[in-house]
């Protein structure tokens, strides 16, 4: 019978010469075999700082041990308990009782599991509780247990990319942390903590949006359990790509059959470089072209997302024009319903928000705190025109809907404009408004209809739980501006121009009648 040793040596030779193998003809490679059993354990490490820095928090180093084949990590031990398993030469010790005394003591293991002899133990006491902390005006704080510095900060960095944002800082004390953030001062998205003191301290916070800006707030806590704000302020998330620089689709619809959603657009774009990409989502209409699952990529003007509705309903939808350079459009929305049913158990029809009941715009809703109707720009080529006043657009050019980022308040989700088709008021086109490049403005480039009429327009504005705080509306009245070639005055040219020549014909024959009628007068 092979034994493992062979089996070993056998796999080893096998592969250093098999062609195609993990090493070529050149690698230099070092193998080393162990023989007989590792009994050494390794040298005993020493203690060297156990430092209480809070009234429930010891720090504790040690040396670092030998071992005559490695080392492989070390145990620390509170009362003769076991409390950790480390690489490292540190540990900080948390949740410990205030004014209490505690031993400790640690030893190393190497890859064979031996294990050195135990450290000389060595005790601490935690800090005690401070009494009711007293605000000096020297920016010190004062307790029982005498005056301490409040943190400071000596470095603060943070670093952003599109979907995270990393806090590295540096206080003069050690200290705990706790970091909130959101889209408002209210900081409602979250908050992130460190529950142990030190100086130097670094986290991420992540599942953000690209091109956003999000306001934060750091609060340190001192060993004495003082809490100071260290930074409030604010920081935008990288874009993922340029916003608002293509035109979106026109007429994109979700129509729910079944479980199936049959979504149909009209592409107004000729660049061979351009496309579209169909983002869903169950939670609300996806901001970005990462915010959901991808159903459809291409050029086409239709797509049947099968079983979408079978998952959830509703399903939100919105379609981003792209082109290779990365550029994409704000995104056009829709979203379907599952199929109402009626009474016998069969469904009675479908639901889109992309197809009104009636063809009226709802009433405004909310008020001027959250957006002004002023605040609002329409722009077509030079020209600009305010949202309340009477818009008139060519109807064959793009235009751009804009609001400024600080006229709107900052407690939403987003900006939604919605408009009716001028020939069929029943149908609505709807885009997101996005924060441009600049974080100026939120902007939307719309497709002109390419039809003469009026329609109705509204920009709503949602929070983050996803209800219409602010409605605006107004119509549009989209007119043909195409030059048109003067007429008359070209056509009387030409007619002059013919009887010019006739007359000239007329006046040549008659001249030559004349000349023969002479000539046979003289002949005669």
């Amino acid at each position: 019978m092979m034994t493992l040793q062979k089996f070993c040596y056998g796999l080893l030779v096998l592969t250093l010469f098999t062609p195609g193998a993990l090493f070529a003809v050149g690698d230099d490679i070092t193998i080393s075999q162990q023989i007989g059993i590792d009994t050494a354990p390794p040298t005993t490490p020493i203690l060297q700082t156990v430092v209480p820095v809070a009234t429930t928090q010891i720090d504790v180093t040690w040396s670092a041990s030998t071992d005559d084949i490695a080392v492989a990590g070390y145990r620390l031990f509170r009362g003769g308990v076991q409390i950790a398993t480390t690489t490292l030469l540190s540990y900080s010790d948390t949740g410990l009782t205030p004014s209490t005394t505690y031993q400790y003591t640690v030893d190393a293991f190497d890859t064979s599991f031996n294990f050195s002899s135990t450290s000389p133990q060595v005790s601490t006491t935690t800090l005690n509780i401070v009494v009711t902390p007293t605000p000096s005006s020297t920016g010190t704080t004062s307790g029982s247990s005498g005056t301490r510095t409040a943190p400071n900060v000596v470095s603060f960095q943070i670093t952003t990319t599109e979907r995270s944002a990393f806090f590295t800082w540096e206080t003069s004390n050690p200290t705990q942390y706790v970091i909130a953030w959101g889209r408002t001062t209210a900081y409602e998205l979250g908050s992130v903590s460190g529950s142990t003191y030190k100086q130097n301290h670094t986290t991420v916070i992540d599942a953000l949006e690209p091109g956003t800006r999000y306001y934060y707030e750091l609060r340190a806590i001192n060993v004495r359990g003082i809490t100071t704000v260290l930074s409030a302020d604010s920081f935008t998330t990288k874009s993922a790509v340029t916003t608002g620089t293509l035109p979106n689709v026109q007429g994109f619809i979700a129509q729910a059959r079944d479980t199936d959603v049959v979504l149909s657009w009209r592409n107004v774009f000729s660049n061979p470089d351009y496309y579209v990409r169909i983002v869903r989502s169950h939670f609300f209409y996806p901001s970005n072209i990462q915010g959901g699952a991808v159903v459809y990529e291409g050029k086409g003007e239709s797509f049947t997302d099968r079983d979408a509705l079978a998952l959830r309903s509703p399903q939100y939808y919105t379609i981003f024009v792209r082109n290779t350079s990365g550029d994409v459009s704000s995104g056009a929305i829709a979203r379907a319903f599952k199929m109402i049913e009626g009474g016998n158990g069969q469904p009675t029809g479908t639901q889109s928000t992309n197809t009104q009941a009636t063809s009226t715009i709802p009433a405004d809703i909310g008020d001027d705190t959250i957006l002004r109707a002023i605040d609002i720009t329409i722009v077509q080529g030079e020209q600009q025109q305010i949202f309340d006043g009477e818009i008139t657009l060519n109807k064959d050019e793009s235009y751009l809907i804009s609001v400024p980022y600080s006229a709107v308040a900052k407690n939403l989700k987003s900006i939604i404009v919605s408009i009716q088709n001028p020939t069929n008021q029943r149908e609505l086109s709807a885009y997101l408004l996005k924060l441009n490049q600049t974080g100026e403005a939120y902007t939307a480039l719309v497709p002109g209809p390419r039809v003469i009429g009026t329609a109705g327009i509204m920009v709503e504005v949602f929070d983050y739980e996803q209800e219409t705080v602010r409605r605006l509306s107004t119509t549009i009245t989209f007119v043909d501006d195409t030059p048109v070639t003067p007429f008359f005055p070209d056509r009387l040219m030409m007619y002059l121009t013919y009887l010019f020549i006739a007359c000239s014909i007329v006046w040549c024959l008659l001249w030559l009648l004349l000349l023969l009628r002479r000539r046979s007068k003289t002949t005669s």
